[in-house]
C-alpha cells in the first residue's frame, strides 16, 4: 500500500505525462504547428519528454523498492532535474515557435 507522500510523487508524476498529451494535442491543433519543420521541433520535444518522464517513474518505482539508498535517491534527483530542465527548454522552444515564423533548423 502507498502512503500519502508516494501516491502525492506519483501524482506528480503523472502531471509531466499530462503536459506530453497536451503537447501532443497541441501540435495536432494549433495552424501555427503545422508545417513540417514545426511538428519535427514538437515531436522531438516530446520524444525528449517521454524519455524523462519514464526514466523518473523508473526511479521512482527504485526508490520506494529502496528507499534508504542514496544511490537510487541521486539517480531519481537527477531525473527529476533532468526532466525539470527538458519542460524548461520545451517551453521555451514553443514560444519561439509561436513568436517567430522563421527557420526552426537550429533549434
Amino acid at each position: 500500500m502507498a502512503t500519502h507522500k508516494q501516491e502525492n510523487i506519483y501524482n506528480k508524476i503523472m502531471k509531466y505525462y499530462n503536459f506530453i498529451d497536451q503537447l501532443i494535442d497541441l501540435s495536432h491543433n494549433d495552424d501555427d504547428l503545422k508545417s513540417d519543420n514545426e511538428f519535427e521541433v514538437i515531436k522531438h520535444i516530446i520524444d525528449v519528454l517521454e524519455k524523462c518522464a519514464d526514466e523518473m517513474s523508473m526511479e521512482f518505482i527504485n526508490y520506494i523498492k529502496e528507499p534508504k539508498s542514496e544511490k537510487i535517491k541521486t539517480k531519481a534527483l537527477v531525473a527529476i532535474d533532468k526532466i525539470l530542465t527538458n519542460v524548461y527548454e520545451a517551453k521555451e522552444k514553443m514560444l519561439y515557435i509561436k513568436n517567430n515564423k522563421t527557420d526552426y533548423g537550429s533549434l
